[in-house]
C-alpha cells in the first residue's frame, strides 16, 4: 500500500506525472498515489509543485510535507509530519 504510519507522520509513496494539463491527486495504481503537477521536472519546480498539491489535498502548510527519497525521480517517497493514516482518507477516495 502507498500509505504507512511512522512515529513522525504518515510516509506517501508516490509518481509524479509532471507537465499535466490538470494538477491535482490521481489514483492509487500498483499501491502507489499518482500526483499530477503542471510543471517540468527541471530545477526542483515538479518537487515543489507535489509538495503544494499534497499540501492542498490535505489542507495543511507546505512546510509539512517533505520529500525523503526520490528528488531526482518520478517514483517519490513523502513524509506529511504530524498526520496519520486516518487522515489520508481524503487521498486515497
Amino acid at each position: 500500500m502507498c500509505v504507512r504510519e511512522t512515529p513522525d507522520g504518515v510516509i506517501l509513496e508516490i509518481k509524479v506525472q509532471p507537465r499535466n494539463s490538470r494538477p491535482g491527486i490521481g489514483l492509487v495504481v500498483n499501491g502507489v498515489l499518482r500526483v499530477r503537477v503542471s510543471e517540468a521536472p527541471t530545477d526542483g519546480k515538479a518537487n515543489e509543485a507535489v509538495i503544494k498539491v499534497i499540501a492542498a489535498a490535505l489542507g495543511v502548510a507546505k512546510s509539512r510535507v517533505i520529500i525523503i527519497k526520490g528528488h531526482t525521480s518520478r517514483q517519490k517517497t513523502v513524509l506529511i509530519s504530524g498526520k496519520t493514516t486516518r487522515d489520508m482518507g481524503i487521498l486515497l477516495k
